[in-house]
């Protein structure tokens, strides 16, 4: 299933950049030149076409998301996302760039953290060049931390880091109602735009919840409250219900965003325990 790619931003219009973008791709990353003098090298129309088409080991072309991040018709930013990379659970940031007068204002943190909320993957992976303090400094900020892996190259040193999601829940809105006979019992938060929440913030809300008319996996077996550790489906007459449970609890505003939305139109909710 294709990512939807504007839901990544209220801010910004998001598009996958393409040849055509370069030139314009290459004055956001002559803006940044701390980047590439740890990098050692200059960019130019040439590297910028191959980071364009570069692929990890293992991933095709369709996992590969080369976006642009537009206000205003100009460039603001680009990301090289990753999905199913280096595990199916995890999506890879190969590269980030902010345009220069947006930096430290904020801007990055408010993209990474739209992009943290929408990508359903439960663990984010990226690498920064050794010494490079500035780029440590965000991806510490965005709470990753080093893996301890450090790969060597000829020119520089790159830091492997990961943000894991911990045991979250996933909750996400389904486009057509689950079909009779089908089991949806696989993890799969991939398929549809989901909120995520810590399991300690929903404990709080478990025995709440616990009465709500569900399904578990499959239509064929109704039930009470949410599967913990398996997948639910919640009918669109139960939202109420699981609403007023989980009004007023810390944390959980953005799982309460999606059921909200799905209750106005009437559309069933899958929920992904831990």
């Amino acid at each position: 299933m294709a990512m939807d790619i504007q839901g990544l931003s209220a801010r910004y219009a998001v598009r996958r950049l393409t040849e055509a973008d370069l030139p314009e791709l290459l004055e956001l990353a002559e803006g940044n030149t701390t980047y590439y003098e740890h990098l050692g090298q200059r960019p130019t129309l040439e590297n910028l076409r191959e980071d364009l088409a570069k692929l990890p080991p293992r991933t095709t072309s369709e996992d590969k998301y080369f976006l642009g991040y537009y206000q205003d018709g100009r460039l603001c930013a680009a990301l090289d996302l990753i999905l199913h990379y280096p595990t199916p659970e995890t999506a890879f940031i190969g590269w980030f760039i902010l345009r220069r007068d947006l930096q430290g204002r904020g801007a990055g943190t408010e993209i990474f953290s739209e992009l943290l909320f929408r990508l359903p993957y439960r663990y984010l992976r990226l690498g920064y060049v050794k010494g490079n303090r500035e780029s440590e400094r965000f991806w510490k900020k965005l709470h990753f931390a080093p893996t301890g892996l450090e790969i060597p190259g000829e020119a520089y040193t790159m830091v492997v880091m990961e943000l894991g999601r911990g045991d979250t829940h996933a909750f996400g809105i389904m486009d057509r109602p689950p079909e009779p006979g089908r089991d949806y019992g696989d993890y799969a938060p991939e398929r549809y735009v989901c909120a995520w929440v810590e399991d300690d913030a929903l404990q709080e809300a478990a025995e709440a919840v616990s009465n709500v008319d569900c399904y578990w996996e499959t239509l064929d077996r109704p039930s009470k409250g949410l599967a913990w550790y398996g997948v639910t489906l919640v009918p669109p007459d139960s939202l109420p219900v699981l609403l007023s449970a989980l009004e007023d609890r810390p944390g959980l505003q953005p799982v309460r965003r999606i059921l909200d939305q799905a209750e106005r139109a009437h559309q069933f909710v899958i929920h992904f325990g831990i």
